[in-house]
């Protein structure tokens, strides 16, 4: 059985395998040493939504665990409108949506399709200055992509992350931590 891979990672995988293990080695030291302002923000802005106080609403979903053995990940949703099927990652601040923003929507998508419910609008929502990006929803394409994306990272290994350098592994808050 293949490792059930955390939606969160995606995006981290995406930008920088090197970061993403930096990130999770980095996990029993104090965030202050190596978190920025904009991670200590988009801490505080999933705060809200982990701690059910975006909305008293009963038919807003929040912080709902989410999983799916099709594509063996898991993870949390943000908010999740079950009236009009409204799908959204909220987001401190959207300067520019990268593939892995995407590809964790659309796990997030499958996930609640896997668990019976139906999502019908997608979008990301940036806080700070109120805007809403909508998201087409994804189709065979888009999850094949994501598949052979969960396949990639379950199977890489630890000679691939020493052998791997981009030019974003000397880019990142764990730069400092790592090699």
């Amino acid at each position: 059985m293949e490792p059930i891979i955390p939606i969160s990672t995606i995006n981290d995988f995406l930008f920088c395998p090197r970061s993403l293990y930096m990130h999770l080695a980095a996990g029993d030291i104090l965030p202050s040493s190596y978190h920025e302002a904009p991670q200590v923000r988009g801490n505080e802005t999933h705060a809200a939504v982990d701690q059910k106080r975006y909305s008293h609403r009963k038919d807003i979903l929040q912080g709902l665990s989410i999983y799916s053995e099709e594509l063996q990940v898991q993870g949390k949703l943000d908010t999740f409108n079950v009236k009009t099927g409204e799908l959204v990652e909220r987001k401190t601040k959207i300067i520019k949506l990268q593939e892995g923003n995407y590809m964790q929507l659309y796990a997030q998508y499958f996930c609640l399709l896997e668990m019976g419910y139906r999502p019908k609008v997608l979008s990301f929502y940036s806080m700070l200055d109120n805007k809403k990006y909508p998201v087409a929803v994804p189709g065979e394409i888009e999850k094949n992509r994501l598949k052979t994306i969960i396949r990639q990272m379950q199977s890489y290994t630890q000679e691939d992350l020493l052998a791997h350098h981009c030019a974003n592994c000397n880019n990142n808050i764990y730069s400092p931590l790592s090699w």
